[in-house]
C-alpha cells in the first residue's frame, strides 16, 4: 500500500509509528521521527507498478530538483541504494529499477 504525504510544513518534526493488525492480534512499531528540511519539495507519485520483473514509479518533477529512486530490502537496513535518477523537468518522468529481481522489498523516491 502507498500513502502519499502532503502539507508538511519545512523544518518541522514529525513522529510516526506503523501499527499492523490481524486476527492473530496487534503489533506496533517503534516510534520513529524525521525532521523536515526548508523549502521541502514533497513529489507526486502517479502509478507505481511491479511489472515484468522491475519496479517502476512515475513521478511529477519541478525543474531544479533532482530525483532519486531508492531501495532496500529490509525496513532494518539503515542504508537506501539509489537505483535510478532523473533531473526535474517541470514534467513527469518515470524511475525504474532493471535490476529488481522481486516485488518484495521498500522503495522511496527522495528529492534534493
Amino acid at each position: 500500500m502507498t500513502q502519499v504525504v502532503t502539507g508538511l510544513l519545512p523544518n518541522a518534526n514529525y513522529h510516526f509509528r506503523l501499527v499492523a493488525s490481524n486476527s492473530g492480534g496487534t503489533n506496533r512499531g517503534a516510534d520513529l521521527s524525521f525532521t523536515t528540511t526548508g523549502g521541502l519539495t514533497v513529489p507526486t507519485l502517479v502509478a507505481p507498478a511491479w511489472q515484468a520483473g522491475q519496479f517502476t514509479v512515475s513521478v511529477a518533477t519541478v525543474s531544479g530538483s533532482n530525483y532519486y529512486l531508492e531501495h532496500k530490502v529490509s525496513l532494518s537496513d539503515r542504508d537506501w541504494t539509489t537505483v535510478a535518477s532523473v533531473p526535474g523537468n517541470d514534467l513527469v518522468q518515470t524511475l525504474t529499477d532493471p535490476a529488481a529481481t522481486s516485488a518484495k522489498g521498500f522503495y522511496r523516491v527522495r528529492v534534493e
